[in-house]
């Protein structure tokens, strides 16, 4: 809109910068280039969900071997700019059925990330920030979320704890798990139980949509 005044930050660097495919996935959570004992990854998608949240907007321009720039721009008013605020997925074909899905993470940014690949993808979503929230917002919405996406790793009350309570208000819940620390012991007692599929992070936004295909097509197979 301009007729707002915006603000622009822009940082920039002269490193290795990044080439075409790294730059598509820089805002996606969990992409990070480094080893997996470095880090989760969440750096950029929480800076371009920091940016969303003031109805600002995040572009990346980067040369492989000359260096990477960011530009963050923020509206000096409180109107809403005609900017764009969700990026775009590659074209994908709708469902053709709309699915609910609880969504449990309890980090904002992958709740707000993951939450967006589920909109885009044609579902609803509700969220949940741990397995005694997951709990409460399974059994109080009506008619019941048509699958559930349950991190593993929650302070308090686990995924897995809160899936085995889940089982006991409905033993037909639907659970999906997502999470980057995996055991395979526990995954053959979930699975056991009934365990729709396991989703390890990090993912990839097609990654995320086959879970809920295969998950729902078990179901009813």
């Amino acid at each position: 809109n301009p007729l707002v005044a915006h603000g622009l930050i822009t940082v920039e660097d002269t490193g290795v910068g990044m080439d075409e495919a790294t730059r598509e996935r820089a805002f996606d959570p969990f992409f990070t280039t480094k080893s997996d004992q470095v880090g989760a990854g969440l750096g950029l998608a929480a800076v371009y969900e920091i940016a969303k949240a003031h109805n600002g907007h995040i572009t990346v321009h980067s040369t492989p071997n000359r260096g990477t720039e960011f530009q963050v721009v923020f509206p000096l008013t409180s109107e809403r700019p005609m900017i764009p605020t969700e990026p775009s997925l590659p074209a994908i074909e709708l469902p053709p059925t709309q699915l609910l899905i609880l969504l449990v993470d309890d980090e904002d940014v992958v709740r707000r990330s993951a939450g967006r690949v589920v909109r885009q993808s044609g579902h609803r979503v509700i969220f949940a920030r741990s397995g005694q929230e997951a709990l409460r917002v399974y059994t109080e919405t009506q008619p019941r979320p048509d699958l559930v996406l349950m991190d593993l790793n929650m302070p308090g009350m686990t995924g897995d704890q809160a899936f085995k309570e889940l089982k006991e208000v409905d033993a037909e819940a639907p659970v999906v798990f997502v999470s980057g620390y995996w055991d395979g012991d526990l995954e053959r007692e979930l699975r056991s139980m009934g365990a729709l599929g396991f989703v390890q992070k990090p993912y990839e936004a097609a990654t995320l949509r086959d879970a809920i295909v295969q998950a729902m097509t078990a179901q009813t197979s």
